[in-house]
């Protein structure tokens, strides 16, 4: 219990935010790192929990707001990843979604099936059984080897009908052609989620259209600013409107069209609150640099220990700090392999 309220205490000393006037400059790369790098620890804890049984006061609560926080823990990574996306289409056009397939679905799978082989391993070595077919599912992304496999299928189809998307909407650089886009890939997204939603858990499509609400957002941003900058009553207009829409979203979240419109505007309620709040740390946004490889790997310490008769308190800080430090490891590692083998296909 100690522990656990000193890793918070810690956290929220090494974010120290500020408040000021309206932010214009919050989606830079040193913010939205830093945002990821809070979810991360999110995720953290979401998958340690699964792992072993934590007891005590601390850790129910800590279990309450995991259960209500739910899968909004992924809406900072779908967001600035549309964002993302979508800020490097509007400046270097068409010779960046010709990439799209190499540079960014094929640089992608690449890592995430390095680190799923490292999981095949690791389960064979404790005894687990795998099929052609499962180690195939595995690497697809559409079975999980105990790696963490959902967000990464997701999201590589996502890069995929973004590159879909805008060679449909007619290789669009003007704003109301990059809104054709969104709306084709909004379609086109649509039908990915019907499809998961007849094969798969809710969980794989619940925040699916924050990504392209992501990248709605890159082309309405100078919008949204003029909107809220330095206007006190429609700051706090939107904010109570949008509290109240996610309120009222949150309340009927077991409908799951409901729950994914709470996740676009609980996007939207993090954007307005890095606008009012400027986020400056080096730790977190350090964590959000090396996102993938500590999303990926951080199962495994939790995998090797979870048996393990240490205390939970020596079971969270061992894990934590093995998932850190192994996190980034992989996260360089796959990243040069990835990047070398990329280049010999380019040629």
């Amino acid at each position: 219990m100690i522990l656990i309220a000193l890793i918070l205490v810690i956290s929220l000393i090494l974010l120290h935010p500020e408040w000021g006037s309206y932010e214009q400059d919050y989606m830079k790369p040193e913010t939205t790192r830093a945002v990821n790098g809070i979810f991360i620890l999110f995720v953290f804890f979401r998958h340690i929990f699964q792992y072993r049984a934590f007891s005590d006061d601390l850790w129910s609560a800590a279990h309450w707001v995991d259960g209500h926080l739910g899968q909004f823990l992924v809406v900072s990574f779908l967001f600035f990843s549309g964002y993302g996306i979508m800020e490097s289409i509007r400046k270097k056009g068409e010779a960046y979604v010709r990439s799209i397939p190499c540079r960014r679905v094929l640089f992608t799978w690449i890592r995430f099936a390095l680190l799923v082989v490292l999981y095949l391993l690791l389960g064979s070595a404790v005894g687990e059984k795998y099929s052609a077919m499962d180690v195939i599912l595995c690497l697809a992304g559409w079975q999980s080897a105990g790696n963490s496999n959902w967000y990464i299928f997701v999201i590589l189809w996502l890069y995929l009908l973004t590159w879909i998307a805008y060679w449909a909407a007619g290789k669009p650089s003007d704003p109301k052609g990059l809104m054709r886009l969104i709306i084709i890939h909004l379609f086109l997204t649509m039908i990915l989620a019907a499809v998961l939603a007849g094969l798969q858990q809710d969980y794989w499509y619940s925040t699916i259209f924050v990504y392209t609400a992501g990248m709605a957002f890159s082309v309405f941003r100078c919008e949204w600013n003029r909107w809220l900058s330095g206007h006190m009553l429609r700051n706090a207009g939107t904010l109570c409107v949008g509290g109240l829409l996610w309120g009222l979203c949150y309340a009927g979240r077991e409908c799951i069209v409901v729950y994914q419109l709470a996740a676009v505007l609980f996007a939207f309620t993090l954007i307005w609150i890095l606008g009012r709040i400027k986020i400056r740390s080096r730790v977190f946004t350090w964590l959000g640099r090396h996102l993938f490889g500590i999303y990926m790997i951080q199962r495994v310490p939790m995998i090797l220990l979870a048996e393990n008769p240490m205390s939970d308190g020596s079971y969270l800080l061992c894990c934590l700090l093995a998932a850190v430090c192994l996190g980034v490891l992989a996260d360089c590692g796959t990243s040069r392999l990835a990047e070398r083998w990329i280049r010999g296909i380019e040629g």
